[in-house]
């Protein structure tokens, strides 16, 4: 508690003796030396009296009461700060493999669609190419098949190039787009 603190030697709020004097942490407080981390501030591993180890910044502050020179120190224990940047590095490293994990599902579903939908565009185009046995209403069901298979085929080739950007293998091209025509398109397939 704080009442157990101020006032006491550093010595003993710190049960280990070696990590003291390793760490220089009295010798931060004789010397007055500055860190390069932030003025008067330095991290160190130390153990508590309860025998927790635990990382602490110690900053050090200096006066003069008369001829009498004192320093001032403030511990503060980083354990849930060092646990916070674990934790964030932890979800941040999931994150990224769950994004990888669904790009490499994307590209291989998108794929293992074009090859079908391949197929049955191939027939439908030999259908209109070859249109002596048919209707004129089959002629336009198999241009419904054909231009739904096309827009099928544009939506999955929408989803690998976003795959491949999310790998970061592609560039991105602007280009005007007539709206009036997606929408057509899509009013006849619906």
């Amino acid at each position: 508690s704080t009442s157990e603190i101020i006032g006491e030697s550093v010595r003993g709020l710190l049960a280990d003796e070696a990590a003291l004097a390793d760490s220089s942490i009295l010798g931060l407080f004789k010397s007055g030396a500055r860190s390069r981390e932030k003025p008067g501030a330095r991290i160190f591993s130390v153990r508590a009296r309860d025998g927790r180890a635990f990382d602490c910044e110690v900053s050090v502050g200096f006066w003069r009461r008369g001829d009498r020179r004192f320093a001032t120190g403030i511990l503060r224990d980083l354990t849930a700060a060092v646990q916070l940047e674990r934790a964030l590095t932890r979800a941040t490293e999931e994150a990224d493999a769950a994004s990888n994990a669904k790009t490499r599902f994307l590209s291989s579903v998108s794929q293992e669609l074009r090859t079908p939908l391949n197929a049955i565009l191939g027939f439908a185009q030999l259908l209109t190419a070859d249109n002596s046995g048919i209707t004129d209403e089959q002629q336009e069901f198999v241009g419904q098949i054909s231009r739904a298979g096309d827009q099928l085929l544009a939506l999955i080739n929408q989803v690998l190039d976003l795959t491949r950007i999310e790998a970061e293998h592609v560039a991105l091209d602007l280009v005007d787009v007539d709206p009036s025509e997606i929408i057509q398109d899509c009013l006849t397939v619906v």
